[in-house]
């Protein structure tokens, strides 16, 4: 395969020598992730599986377009030296006549041991299998765009993941209109809608978790079931992204919420089956990309900040999901970045990618940095909370219905970027006031404790 690959480099050298320029960093010593691989930004990696806590795969893509030649090259690369180098074990070409024209390219990769490995693409219905290491690959139709009726309606395979040799399942991204099973090791593929998400967890055969935007599916015993995703006590809508899944009572799902105009990221934890839920929103960013649990109790959560500058792109669990740790996460050239797929293979070890960098951990990553706890609500609201008048000038009064004068209160402010700029804590005589003639134009957000209802709500200062 090296062999084949030189030679095709040699006779496309000129117009892939700018896009195949692959940058490999010594490690730093200043954080607890640090920058090991790095390939030129004209290409992108998108998928990232890892066996143990040194080999593993990732996928390239790179688009050729320089008014000559239109076309797209597909790369599986490997791993042995803790993502250190990486040489490439597979590629292909996707020509293609126009640039408008639709390419497809490798989204995820899923290798159950050094052997065995599939890869799935987009814009096409196409698996790719390997029994060899990735010497050689089989490539098997779906069957997607005959069941569905034609391509359009399965354009966008984005996650493969398998429990066994036989066992496993592709989704569509975007939560997907069209997702498949496979019991046979990949040859043949069924179409099955309850599989439809934004992500999977999978535990065996019989038991998986999935997120769909706003909704919680589960097979657990092999008996589907489904309900809505939690909501904020203050009734703000949150969508699912990411799912960890151990079994029907206990599982954890990164998310995204909108607050007034702006998004803000979450992650939202049961272990009664729904009954209840520890939330923590960071008020401070926009999106939680990905979670990855070693074990039960060990994981990371991956976000983004609203501010470029805010380093808290990588958070830390050790006790299930309850309490976070931010990470020191090495920057990029243009500062820290957002990781879209995490993978921890061992307790100490773990991986991550951007766009274009490979980022990794060889000892757990701390914990260190700033602390954030969940707060566990039940699922129903149990007090609503006011604020008037909004948007405030100097002062404005704070009402909450459902609970009794006398109850400690605990009301602090945030700022747009989720840094405390007021609290106080006093017992509550309705209404309370609340002075904000100190604070600067613009939109904050008054957070309301009261034992463990907690409540959020947008102010605009005048």
């Amino acid at each position: 395969m090296h062999h084949v690959l030189f030679k095709f480099l040699s006779r496309h050298l000129d117009s892939l020598l700018f896009f195949m320029v692959i940058f490999c960093y010594p490690v730093k010593t200043n954080a607890q992730w640090d920058l090991v691989y790095q390939i030129n930004p004209a290409a992108t990696l998108h998928g990232l599986s890892f066996i143990n806590d040194s080999v593993g795969f990732t996928t390239v893509n790179v688009v050729v377009n320089d008014n000559v030649q239109f076309y797209q090259l597909n790369m599986v690369l490997k791993t042995q030296d803790f993502g250190v180098s990486w040489d490439t074990i597979y590629f292909e070409i996707d020509n293609c006549p126009c640039p408008n024209d639709s390419l497809y390219y490798f989204s995820d990769i899923y290798f159950l041991d050094e052997l065995i490995g599939w890869v799935c693409a987009s814009n096409t219905d196409r698996i790719w299998k390997t029994s060899n290491g990735g010497i050689s690959w089989s490539i098997i139709d779906s069957g997607l765009s005959e069941l569905v009726g034609g391509p359009t309606q399965s354009s966008d395979f984005s996650t493969i993941v398998f429990h066994d040799a036989n066992f496993g399942v592709v989704q569509n991204g975007n939560g997907g209109l069209h997702s498949m099973v496979t019991w046979d090791g990949g040859l043949s593929w069924v179409l099955l809608d309850e599989y439809n998400c934004w992500d999977i967890s999978m535990v065996d055969w019989c038991n998986l978790g999935m997120v769909d935007g706003g909704t919680i599916k589960n097979f657990s015993d092999c008996n589907y079931d489904s309900q809505l995703f939690p909501t904020s006590q203050d009734a703000t809508s949150r969508h699912g992204n990411c799912i960890e899944y151990w079994n029907e009572e206990s599982y954890i799902c990164g998310a995204t919420g909108l607050f007034g105009a702006s998004n803000f990221g979450s992650v939202v934890k049961t272990i009664d089956g729904g009954l209840t839920h520890y939330i923590l929103d960071f008020l401070w960013a926009s999106d939680a990309l990905d979670i990855e649990f070693y074990d039960e109790q060990l994981g990371y959560l991956s976000i983004i900040p609203h501010n470029p500058t805010n380093p808290d792109v990588m958070l830390k669990t050790l006790d299930g999901g309850v309490t976070w740790y931010s990470q020191v996460i090495e920057q990029n050239e243009s500062g820290f970045p957002s990781l879209s797929r995490i993978r921890c293979p061992t307790f100490d070890v773990a991986y991550g990618i951007s766009n274009h960098e490979i980022y990794r951990t060889l000892n757990g990553g701390g914990p260190l940095g700033n602390v954030y706890t969940s707060v566990r609500q039940q699922y129903e609201p149990t007090s609503e909370l006011t604020i008037f008048p909004n948007p405030a000038p100097e002062v404005c009064k704070v009402l909450i219905e459902g609970i009794n004068s006398g109850e400690i209160v605990l009301f602090q402010i945030y700022d747009i970027t989720g840094r405390l700029v007021q609290q106080k804590q006093e017992k509550y005589s309705p209404p309370m006031i609340i002075d904000v003639s100190e604070l600067k134009m613009g939109q904050y957000y008054i957070t309301l404790q009261i034992g463990d209802n907690r409540q959020t709500k947008g102010l605009q200062k005048l």
